[in-house]
């Protein structure tokens, strides 16, 4: 793919980059905050990889604003929670430029605001992931063209989205779609294996609508919703 310096694909694929960096800190602090002895022998290493994850998601949101692109998941967390937005960039000013006071107001200022601060950051990380995920698929392509399209992206960048629920969903999709081929392509018929094993794909297919892909967004706007 010939990329021009001031191509829409390009100025993605340098969004895509930030996130991938993005993604690396939030996997190390998920690490840490799944084991229990890092958590509770090395407080200023998790804090040091909080912080570090944090500072870096401002950067793609600065990066997704430049964009000037429009996303309506991604336009609803930013817009409806604008203190965490502002707190966010706050945040990163606090980590990437010298504070002489050991803890900064601007490092303990998401304690105030509780977990959801933090749920509110891996919400919109995976919408992020998502969004790339699904670009492709927004320009003039089919089926076959998009993925070509998204697996040039993965190969330029280093790096692709594999632990969002959307991306397995859309593996389970493809695996009941080949599973559905080869029972059409069969010569046998009425064959009592098959159709139980037609009935359990058709079942997997059904069950694919009803899991959500942000559970944890879904959370957020629960609790944003007035208490009646």
């Amino acid at each position: 793919m010939a990329l021009d310096k001031n191509t829409q694909v390009e100025r993605l694929l340098s969004w895509a980059r930030y996130l991938y960096w993005a993604d690396m800190q939030c996997e190390r602090y998920i690490s840490y905050e799944d084991n229990e002895k890092l958590k509770t022998t090395s407080e200023w290493q998790l804090f040091a990889v909080a912080s570090l994850w944090l500072a870096s998601m401002w950067v793609v949101i600065e990066g997704w604003r430049e964009l000037k692109v429009n996303d309506g998941v991604i336009d609803e967390l930013l817009n409806e929670w604008p203190d965490y937005c502002d707190l966010l960039k706050r945040y990163r000013n606090g980590v990437y430029h010298y504070q002489p006071a050991l803890l900064d107001e601007r490092f303990r200022a998401y304690e105030k605001e509780g977990a959801d601060f933090i749920l509110w950051v891996f919400a919109l990380h995976l919408e992020f992931q998502r969004y790339l995920l699904e670009w492709p698929e927004s320009i003039p392509a089919t089926k076959e063209q998009a993925q070509e399209m998204r697996e040039v992206i993965f190969e330029i960048i280093g790096w692709e989205p594999r632990k969002i629920i959307p991306v397995r969903k859309r593996l389970l999709q493809n695996s009941c779609e080949k599973a559905l081929e080869l029972l059409h392509s069969s010569e046998r018929s009425g064959d009592k294996g098959d159709e139980e094993f037609l009935r359990s794909i058709l079942k997997a297919q059904e069950l694919l609508h009803t899991v959500e892909n942000n559970p944890v967004l879904t959370y957020l706007r629960n609790k944003k919703k007035p208490n009646i």
